[in-house]
């Protein structure tokens, strides 16, 4: 039996162990694999761990859908940087900071967080937990795959050698 957990930063109220077997009993009717449509419409049942975890109530749920959709706005638009004697660097326009009033996360142009030293300290901060994040799920589906199924070509080591900047 597997134990679980929710993910370190992660706020979710609710019990995860509870969540984690519901999830395996719906991945035992859908033949090993579900969609985010198939957990949704488990959860509507009131009995279900993760009834709680969602807004029932439309309009509050359409409007958390429509931030959403702003933020996937936010990152996904793009500004090309001129750099002198340099090729321009195309980058996200737009980056996630805290703000002086420390009322949570908000959006500044990529340029002035990089003038600002507080905002660039907090980009780079971010950056390098998302790398770490993603290195440490390589390291754990490497183990995985040791015990589960047959090595693997790449070892972590010449994954990272091989990685580019994407641009």
């Amino acid at each position: 039996m597997q134990q679980y957990g929710w993910k370190r930063g992660a706020h979710v109220r609710a019990d995860a162990e509870a969540v984690g077997q519901e999830v395996e009993r719906l991945l035992l009717g859908s033949h090993g694999t579900i969609t985010p449509a198939i957990l949704l419409n488990a959860a509507q049942d009131p009995a279900s761990a993760m009834h709680d975890l969602f807004d029932w109530d439309d309009r509050i749920a359409a409007s958390k859908h429509r931030e959403e959709q702003a933020r996937y706005i936010l990152r996904s638009i793009t500004v090309m940087v001129e750099v002198p004697e340099s090729e321009p660097i195309v980058t996200r326009a737009f980056v996630v900071v805290q703000g002086e009033d420390e009322t949570g996360h908000r959006w500044a142009g990529v340029i002035a967080a990089m003038q600002n030293e507080d905002w660039r300290f907090q980009v780079v901060r971010d950056v390098r937990r998302m790398l770490q994040d993603a290195l440490g799920r390589m390291h754990e589906y490497e183990q995985l795959v040791d015990l589960f199924g047959p090595r693997t070509q790449l070892k972590l080591e010449e994954v990272i050698g091989e990685l580019q900047p994407v641009g």
